[in-house]
């Protein structure tokens, strides 16, 4: 084998093992973006109907995981798909909801209640504000704290 051989070998070994190793390396991640992204599309949807509900009357004091569900049964139920898509979130998902200001918010945890894996604050219709599966395993399930910050940066 000549000079030239070997080094076109070890420019395509090069190459194939930068192929290899870049795309082992997201995997993770992206399972996760094949996880949640949908979850996250159907629980911005849902809570936008959820909203909409409690436009005139707003979000009552004391909006907990139970009125949340008790909404959701009022304006998804009806509809089979938006049915669907919340019974798939509350037989996946431990639920914690709360009323911000004039709106709530709704956060997606693991069922045990101990990792949070989201939390939407029903104010982007195209997003879920806080996307704790991206940041990591272990982001306890417990409110966002600087909410102000989430709705000036998300909301406004």
């Amino acid at each position: 084998m000549d000079v030239r051989e070997r080094g076109t070998r070890n420019i395509v070994c090069a190459l194939l093992l930068i192929i290899l190793v870049a795309s082992c390396a997201p995997a993770p991640l992206i399972k996760k973006e094949e996880t949640y992204a949908p979850i996250e599309a159907s629980l911005a949807h849902i809570n936008q109907k959820v909203a909409g509900h409690f436009l005139d009357s707003g979000v009552p004091d004391g909006f907990d995981a139970v009125q949340y569900r008790a909404a959701i049964e009022q304006v998804c139920f009806p509809n089979p798909y938006c049915k669907t898509q919340a019974v798939g979130i509350f037989d996946s998902f431990g639920i914690k909801a709360r009323k911000v200001d004039d709106m709530f918010s709704v956060m997606l945890c693991d069922k045990d209640l101990k990792w949070k894996i989201m939390e939407d604050f029903s104010c982007n219709n195209l997003r879920v504000e806080i996307q704790s599966w991206r940041i990591g395993e272990n982001v306890p399930c417990e409110p966002e704290s600087d909410w102000q910050r989430v709705i000036k940066e998300f909301c406004e």
